[in-house]
């Protein structure tokens, strides 16, 4: 049985979420951009911007150019916004998510509803979603080897995690399928059946497995959570550093039924510290993470979201498109010295796959059942840092690994190959010391 357009979310929104109202005063402030301009406000509280020591400033950017924030527009900058985001941006990011996502897609012609937001970067709407959506004893459904950020954000919370097999191409359908086996799919749509209901997906060069899905599994994957009633987080920050000639189809550009929250992050391509990022997805349950944000950060910081306006303004989609295809390049080459080092120091000592996009390298070392110690005492008296697999299961199921991760994305290429052939000696060694105590 094939479930239809998602008709109701209540199976999706747990207790404490739906028990949120909304925020009076931040209700009004987001009534003010579009007030008359002889409209009187003497409502909410927002300081005088008289009072505010800033008054413009000029980022200098690669390319020799410049982006010049003026005075009116430093006030905007400095003072509370709605906390959708601000206004002008919000038009940009609903033509970006269009024009990336929606365009011609099977979503566009199913004319599905989408409600977008501004995020302080991925990892805050990631950890409202899960907060907003799960309760002790839900089931998470994700790979075996999983994001920390989201064991992390969903353990308080007291889930079960469903994990499923993967392979260089991603979570494998058919073991979606056969762990989800247990359930009747014609319960699924009861909000107490118990049938799992979050599926969360890191699809484009993955934390930690640098593995990307190919549009034949998601479509395979979107229709098992059609059957079972799913909702797919669609966690995707390396979604432009695919090392493919063209990107693939997303999750949300598959979505017919309203299915798919998407998670968009700007961190990887622009700046990490400015912590900005974008969800979209159903009206119903957006609404729920902007009553969250009401209360906590209130807004992504005005002035970030027009410094990145201007930015994306400035360059048009045609230079957005060149910068992240050079990112693009910048990583894939790194990716590339990895691979390269890795064959000439670690052949035989472990396997790996190529990683379809992202910044990491996910290795299994062979003949070594815990790479813990072996990462954080051996590698690091060695002078070379890595992250151990372990970290990347749930608690209640985590157990020792033989995996590595490794990241390519900051240090140099000959860092690179330095650090890959210090990993290789302490492989050796811990092979060594093994067959010293058999």
């Amino acid at each position: 049985m094939r479930v239809s357009k998602i008709s109701s979310y209540v199976r999706f929104i747990n207790d404490v979420s739906q028990r949120r109202q909304p925020s009076a005063i931040r209700e009004i402030t987001g009534m003010l951009p579009s007030l008359s301009k002889d409209c009187i406000v003497l409502a909410g509280g927002m300081p005088n911007g008289d009072a505010f020591p800033l008054l413009s400033a000029q980022f200098r950017l690669r390319d020799g150019s410049v982006i010049d924030v003026d005075e009116a527009e430093m006030k905007i900058g400095l003072q509370y916004s709605p906390t959708d985001g601000y206004p002008p941006l919000m038009a940009k990011m609903k033509e970006f998510i269009s024009r990336y996502h929606l365009h011609g897609s099977d979503a566009e012609k199913s004319d599905i509803k989408l409600r977008h937001i501004m995020t302080p970067g991925s990892q805050d709407a990631l950890s409202k979603l899960l907060e907003a959506t799960i309760a002790p004893g839900d089931f998470i459904i994700s790979e075996k080897h999983v994001y920390t950020g989201v064991v992390s954000a969903a353990e308080p919370w007291q889930p079960n995690f469903l994990l499923v097999d993967s392979d260089g191409d991603g979570m494998k359908p058919e073991a979606l399928r056969e762990a989800l086996s247990s359930w009747d799919p014609s319960e699924c749509r009861k909000a107490d059946s118990g049938v799992p209901k979050i599926l969360y997906t890191c699809p484009s060069g993955g934390n930690p497995t640098g593995t990307s899905l190919t549009l034949a599994r998601k479509k395979e994957i979107y229709g098992i959570a059609q059957e079972y009633n799913l909702l797919i987080i669609e966690d995707d920050p390396y979604y432009f550093l695919q090392f493919s000639d063209v990107l693939p189809p997303s999750f949300l550009s598959l979505d017919t039924d309203g299915r798919v929250v998407r998670l968009d992050s700007f961190s990887k391509i622009l700046a990490a510290g400015m912590r900005l990022g974008c969800l979209s997805g159903p009206p119903e349950i957006v609404e729920r993470i902007a009553l969250h944000q009401q209360v906590s950060i209130m807004h992504v910081p005005t002035l970030l979201q027009i410094v990145f306006l201007k930015l994306l303004d400035g360059w048009g989609w045609d230079g957005f498109n060149r910068h992240v295809e050079s990112v693009k390049e910048l990583y894939q080459t790194r990716c590339n010295l990895a691979l390269d080092a890795c064959k000439k120091h670690l052949s035989g000592l472990a396997e790996w796959y190529k990683p379809g996009g992202g910044m990491f390298l996910w290795l299994k070392v062979k003949n070594v059942t815990d790479t813990r110690s072996l990462v954080m005492v051996d590698g690091v008296a060695k002078g070379v840092l890595c992250v151990p697999g372990e970290p990347f299961q749930p608690a209640a199921t985590r157990k020792p690994t033989p995996y590595v991760r490794v990241s390519y994305s900051s240090a140099s290429p000959e860092m690179i190959d330095e650090g890959l052939r210090r990993l290789a000696e302490v492989i050796k060694e811990r092979h060594q010391k093994n067959n010293s105590v058999n």
